[in-house]
């Protein structure tokens, strides 16, 4: 593969891939969201109607489906991620206490911090 995920591990790749394309449908859900919200806000419809034209909106523009794939891509790399850092700590294991590595295990399992800890999984340089 070329291009701009050429040199990432193919789980890094899914990830990214699944990651643009949730920004490239949000987009366009912003779009006719901003349009649902201007009929709100003349009167045009109540804020129950509002609240499921911007449901309907998300789900019809396949950016619930975007997201789906995205949380699944990620989980993916969250389990690969896990394994790598397992390899690199057997090697710099001793560069480490034992209270950061444990922490190092720990950030795996905090729900709160899956999409910064796969961003930084997208760093990590590996061989595919």
């Amino acid at each position: 593969m070329s291009g701009r995920w050429a040199d990432l591990h193919p789980v890094q790749r899914n990830y990214a891939l699944a990651l643009d394309e949730v920004k490239r449908v949000a987009v366009d859900v912003a779009f006719v969201q901003d349009l649902i919200t201007l009929r709100f806000d003349h009167g045009d419809c109540t804020e129950q109607e509002w609240a499921e034209l911007m449901d309907q909106a998300d789900e019809e523009l396949g950016l619930n489906a975007a997201r789906a794939a995205r949380d699944e891509a990620q989980a993916a790399l969250l389990v690969w991620g896990r394994a790598h850092t397992a390899q690199l700590r057997r090697v710099f294991a001793r560069r480490f206490t034992p209270a950061e590595l444990a922490s190092m295990d720990r950030i795996f399992d905090v729900f709160t911090r899956r999409g910064e800890l796969g961003r930084m999984l997208l760093r990590l340089k590996v061989a595919a």
